[in-house]
């Protein structure tokens, strides 16, 4: 870098790293006398190569500040030092392998489809909620038939008109509780096709994909009668009286 900008020209500065190279490789674990003895060698050796100008400006940077530093430079080529590595556990995700180009599709489809199955998990969530709350029912209705069926053992016949009573107030109530629990599954079950229903349709479908599917109701709509126009004229014939 100095002899760049004193104005070397380039040989010089070829010839003048070069020199320095040497130096630093041939002085390693040697005194600083032989350090001096060995650039007065290189200078004769350098001469040609370098003009007296040049290596005058040269020697100076060099003794300011290789031969001023010479025990720090032995220092740190001469000292084993302890190995310094660096350890990183980092994960790494690599892509997924791309689709062959026959199975390839275009961003909007690609993100249209993402979207539906995202609501679909949602759906799914749903369903798999509903069916336990089901299940939960049902367990809960075998366990008061049960308790019912154990009420019944123990009663001894004749009843009473209490015990008697109280024995329907419990057979009704597990049964209003049953029914309630089924109508509530329905509902919850209609509710949560029809909001789906809905957000599947609102996802903006791309035009490559043709016209959206068309959802139908699972209620079954009974049959118009039939208007006055499409009922069958009945003929009349006239008889003429004689």
């Amino acid at each position: 870098m100095l002899c760049i900008q004193k104005g070397f020209p380039w040989p010089h500065v070829c010839a003048a790293f070069t020199m320095a190279d040497e130096m630093l490789q041939g002085c390693k674990g040697k005194p600083l006398t032989y350090a001096i003895m060995l650039y007065k060698e290189k200078c004769s050796q350098y001469l040609k190569s370098l003009s007296e100008k040049n290596l005058n400006i040269f020697t100076t940077h060099f003794f300011s500040s290789f031969m001023q530093h010479y025990s720090l430079m032995q220092f740190v080529f001469m000292q084993n030092r302890e190995k310094l590595t660096i350890r990183l556990s980092q994960s790494v995700e690599t892509s997924e392998p791309p689709l062959a180009f026959k199975e390839g599709k275009e961003v909007d489809i690609y993100e249209y489809e993402q979207k539906i199955k995202q609501i679909e998990v949602l759906e799914k969530q749903c369903e798999d909620e509903r069916l336990n709350s089901e299940k939960e029912a049902k367990q809960d209705k075998e366990r008061r038939i049960q308790e019912i069926e154990e009420k019944l053992e123990q009663l001894e016949v004749p009843l009473e008109r209490e015990q008697l009573v109280e024995l329907i107030n419990d057979i009704a109530a597990s049964h209003l509780s049953v029914t309630s629990a089924s109508l509530q599954s329905q509902i919850l079950k209609t509710r949560d096709e029809v909001t789906f229903m809905l957000e599947k349709t609102i996802v903006p479908r791309p035009a490559a994909l043709g016209i959206p599917p068309r959802y139908k109701t699972k209620s079954s709509l009974g049959k118009h009668p039939k208007s006055a126009k499409d009922a069958p004229k009945q003929r009349s014939s006239s008889k003429l009286r004689k």
